[in-house]
């Protein structure tokens, strides 16, 4: 799981990057920076859940080490 979260938010990171260089010369730049927005917003989105995930996992283990006790 978690390799494919990191193969995403690279891809994600790659466009934006690629994004950010062609705006000085795209002549649409409102549309390029509403682009870059969105992927911004998507990588967040990316990044809260995979929290979630870590988050969930830790109270699991926590509810595992209680339970063994």
């Amino acid at each position: 799981m978690y390799r494919q979260f990191a193969k995403d938010i690279n891809q994600l990171d790659s466009a934006y990057r690629v994004l950010k260089i062609t705006l000085t010369t795209n002549p649409n730049q409102e549309m390029l920076l509403e682009a870059m927005i969105r992927n911004l917003q998507f990588q967040s989105d990316l990044l809260n859940r995979q929290l979630l995930i870590i988050q969930e996992i830790k109270q699991k283990n926590k509810g595992y080490e209680k339970s063994t006790i």
